[in-house]
């Protein structure tokens, strides 16, 4: 399961895009403040502008989750890349008035937290203490800067990127299919008020979906050979109650993962094989071309 990074600027449905990665199965953290005897936030203070030192903090977490999302991730994308070369990245987008709203909602006057501010300090170089000492047209400004240089970066690798609005009706369907997965669960609805509700009524609207084994089992039989189908329909046949249909399908779903694992260590093989051996050896792997015809006198 490759590692995946929530690029989204907090309050553009960062814990919606949590729950959800949560029903797929990942093990994912929202906002490290304190995690595993890691004070995140004290270890940060003084040093928010600091990218790299901010990244050999919350560098350890990462070893033992699968998903992230919230500050201060959405601003290390260059290091988590450097890091990570096979993650995948999530980039939600909110309208900007919403954002504003959002925003304003969260922080209020108080001042921004020390992981707050790696975020906002990494586009306003004049370290505001909190939302008063910005205008909206800045932080509009920001935003729209921040969604440019994330798609930039990854302009070369654009299959790592999935870059999707928070509003449109298909958005859980397109994150699923992205990471690989049959477009099967809704979006979650979840805000920073009353989150356990909303999360509790999320969890009773995938218990209530319709048809999820049986879609799931029709996205297997259109992509047999996809191993990330097959395990989370084993699980979704364990949830079911169908523990041994359960287990052949993970037993597939290994059996397949292993093949192209053997599949791709050939390949790195045979495309290191020629230029280790020298120039001989690359001009005999290459592929001969059909030899031309004589011309007709």
């Amino acid at each position: 399961m490759d590692k995946v990074f929530v690029l989204s600027l907090h309050r553009t449905g960062t814990r919606s895009t949590y729950r959800l990665l949560q029903a797929l199965g990942y093990r994912p953290l929202h906002w490290p403040f304190k995690v595993g005897g890691v004070d995140v936030a004290a270890a940060v203070s003084g040093r928010e502008a600091d990218l790299d030192h901010v990244w050999n903090v919350v560098r350890p977490i990462t070893e033992t989750f699968d998903a992230f999302a919230d500050v201060p991730f959405p601003v290390l994308y260059p290091q988590i890349h450097a890091a990570y070369p096979d993650a995948r990245f999530v980039l939600m987008h909110r309208s900007p008035r919403a954002w504003l709203r959002s925003v304003g909602g969260h922080v209020g006057q108080r001042p921004f937290g020390p992981v707050e501010r790696v975020q906002y300090w990494r586009y306003l170089k004049d370290k505001p203490v909190g939302l008063a000492d910005v205008s909206s047209h800045r932080l509009m400004a920001m935003q729209a800067r921040h969604m440019a240089e994330v798609i930039d970066y990854f302009q070369a690798e654009p299959a790592r990127l999935a870059v999707i609005g928070l509003d449109e009706p298909d958005a859980g369907e397109r994150l699923q299919m992205f990471l690989g997965y049959p477009g099967l669960y809704p979006m979650p609805k979840v805000g920073a008020s009353g989150d356990e509700e909303n999360a509790e009524r999320f969890q009773a609207r995938l218990r209530q979906s319709r048809g999820s084994l049986e879609r799931a089992a029709f996205a297997v039989g259109r992509a047999g050979g996809n191993p990330v189908f097959r395990r989370h329909h084993a699980r979704l046949l364990e949830q079911a109650g169908r523990g041994e249909e359960a287990r052949a399908e993970l037993a597939r779903a290994e059996e397949l993962e292993a093949a192209l694992r053997e599949r791709e260590a050939r390949r790195k093989a045979q495309a290191v094989a020629p230029a280790a051996e020298g120039p001989a050896a690359a001009a005999v792997a290459a592929p001969r071309k059909k030899a031309k015809a004589p011309a007709k006198a």
